[in-house]
């Protein structure tokens, strides 16, 4: 939560760490979700990433972090995948905006 507050906008995440892997957990597709440390640097991650040797790297399209991905995945032999599309108009920034509005 830490590295989200640091990326995103003020109040945000909305949802805790915890409460969004919750929420991955019961995804039949879904076989491990790990809580990450905060890491300060991408070099933290890739060797999270290194420990755990994903044969899958998911992803978001037009993620903006694809290409970090990309590497660290080669690295890997393994892929990465985009499993959902950017959903237009679905933010959790825009949904909060609207609803201060309305209140």
């Amino acid at each position: 939560d830490k590295k989200v507050k640091q990326i995103k906008v003020k109040n945000r995440p909305i949802h805790t760490q915890k409460e969004r892997a919750k929420v991955l957990s019961v995804l039949e597709m879904v076989n491990y979700v790990i809580l990450l440390p905060y890491l300060a640097e991408n070099k933290g991650y890739d060797n999270l990433v290194m420990q755990i040797k994903p044969d899958i790297i998911a992803t978001t399209k037009a993620d903006k972090y694809r290409k970090h991905k990309e590497r660290q995945a080669k690295s890997l032999n393994a892929q990465v995948l985009d499993v959902i599309d950017r959903l237009p108009n679905k933010s959790t920034n825009l949904l909060a905006l609207k609803l201060s509005q309305e209140l």
